[in-house]
């Protein structure tokens, strides 16, 4: 805990953090002249205040938000060189009588050499005096969108060793989970595996198949997880529970924020979701990623998590947040599903087309990926809302909720268009989780036409499920009998609704 006379104390601490820093850089350029000239003495003065600047900006010397050792040295010494480069660069295009020269790296060395040392004292002499500076981040209440409302697990009705790890996790009775769990691994049960393997071939090791599997090895470390998921669902016995885990993303950065000072932590979390979430997924990149990591530390959403599971034929039993990880608990349910490609912009989806034909409509990506194989685990936790579309739908990404809003996200439909899959007005194409929820009437008198690019929808404007299928079963009715004629005035009542009165689905 933080004494009360705290603020006093960083106050004093940050005056005098600045005032050291301030003679650190006006010695370290003055001593660089000596290596190279600076055409005016005042050239001294301002070169070291911008360069003073641009650390405060900065906040590098924030020497209690740095978690390790390792990320202030990184830090320090990564500012302190674009501090010194920036500011050789601008005088040189600012005054005339300015140049390069050595003397700017001499003071870059000497300025990195003083700051580090600077940060060395200070976490040995103060730091180790005051556990408070740099007490580890709680996670014990961390959580995210609809993990709070997702699937929790009846503990009466599940194996002794699935219990006691979730008992674990819950209470966070264990500093260290993972060396808790190897030495007393003998105490579990003979059907009970523990794996300790990034290898997608282990089940080949296995004495047996399992009705536990508890793999100790983080998902973020696993190149091929699609494969590795699939050979744990061939090694289980049919009921059989998996126990995994991992850092999402979102956690990832609540651990990079709480790492760094302020406005550093937001430049090191730029450059983290650049190379782990851009560069994997981009095809002119992707090779330069895998070939530096081999696919390992890839960063997870918690969405991708929950959907390479259940692709994998596992249904979620439970999901949580502890000991500052992601565990999910699944239950083997079905063979995998073959995976599709889920990565970029576009993506293909599979909808139920004319005579239940099934056939791939074009979109722009609004979700984050494996999010179609989480409709079944959406709807059954989430239920409808007004519209028809999932109530709190955390698949949808950032940038998709603008796609959705603007309709950007449905531009690729043309394509199906011009192919001839679908055609200007009609239904929707469902896909087979939102088709079984339908009528059986419903769903043969669907299947009968091409579904649409503009659906009914946007005339009746229907809240629940029960009125689209009205909507719907109305349209259908009228063109079967009148095709061209009903088209004809669903298409101009549907403009005149999005146009004129800027209707838009839930």
């Amino acid at each position: 805990m933080k004494p009360r006379n705290y603020a006093k104390f960083r106050l004093r601490k940050n005056i005098v953090f600045y005032c050291v820093d301030l003679l650190i850089i006006l010695f370290s350029v003055w001593l660089s002249q000596y290596f190279g000239n600076m055409p005016r003495w005042w050239y001294l003065i301002a070169v070291s205040f911008c360069i003073f600047i641009i650390g405060v900006f900065t906040r590098k010397l924030q020497f209690d938000s740095y978690k390790r050792i390792r990320y202030a040295l990184m830090c320090i010494t990564f500012i302190d060189l674009f501090s010194v480069a920036f500011t050789a660069f601008l005088f040189n295009k600012v005054v005339s009588q300015f140049s390069y020269n050595k003397a700017f790296l001499i003071a870059a060395l000497l300025i990195i050499f003083l700051e580090n040392g600077y940060y060395y004292l200070y976490r040995k002499f103060v730091l180790r005096k005051m556990p408070f500076l740099h007490e580890t981040p709680d996670y014990s209440r961390y959580t995210e969108k609809g993990s709070k409302e997702g699937a929790k697990i009846d503990k009466n009705t599940i194996p002794e060793d699935v219990k006691k790890v979730l008992n674990i996790v819950a209470n966070h009775t264990v500093k260290d989970f993972f060396a808790w769990i190897q030495a007393n691994q003998s105490t579990f049960a003979t059907t009970t595996q523990v794996i300790n393997t990034c290898d997608p071939n282990f089940s080949t090791r296995l004495p047996l198949n399992p009705n536990v599997l508890l793999s100790l090895c983080s998902l973020n470390k696993i190149k091929d997880l699609d494969d590795f998921l699939t050979e744990c669902n061939n090694s289980l016995t049919y009921n059989g529970y998996l126990i995994v885990h991992c850092t999402t993303s979102a956690l990832r950065k609540e651990k990079i924020f709480h790492s760094f000072p302020k406005v550093i932590n937001k430049m090191v979390y730029l450059m983290d979701y650049c190379w782990h979430r851009i560069f994997p997924k981009s095809r002119l990149t992707c090779w330069l990623y895998f070939g530096i990591t081999n696919g390992k530390y890839r960063v997870l959403p918690r969405v991708e998590v929950l959907g390479r599971i259940c692709r994998a034929g596992f249904d979620i039993q439970n999901e949580d947040f502890g000991l500052g990880e992601f565990y999910v608990v699944a239950q083997k349910v079905q063979p995998p599903v073959f995976p599709i490609n889920n990565y970029g912009l576009l993506i293909r989806l599979k909808r139920i087309g004319k005579d239940g034909k099934i056939m791939g409509i074009y979109k722009f990506r609004t979700m984050y990926a494996y999010s179609e194989y989480l409709q079944s685990y959406i709807y059954k936790y989430n239920q409808l809302q007004e519209g028809g579309k999932f109530s709190r739908d955390y698949r949808v990404n950032l940038w998709g909720k603008l796609f959705r809003k603007t309709w950007l996200d449905e531009f690729p439909m043309f394509i199906n268009l011009i192919k001839g899959d679908i055609k200007l007005v009609g239904v929707r194409p469902l896909s087979q989780h939102y088709y079984s929820l339908y009528s059986p009437e419903l769903q043969d008198l669907r299947i009968k036409t091409k579904p649409g690019l503009l659906p009914p929808f946007y005339v009746d404007m229907p809240k629940t499920l029960e009125e689209i299928e009205e909507s719907e079963t109305r349209y259908l009715n009228a063109y079967l009998q009148h095709p061209h004629r009903t088209d004809w005035q669903y298409f101009w009542r549907i403009l005149y609704n999005i146009i004129l009165k800027r209707k838009r689905s839930a």
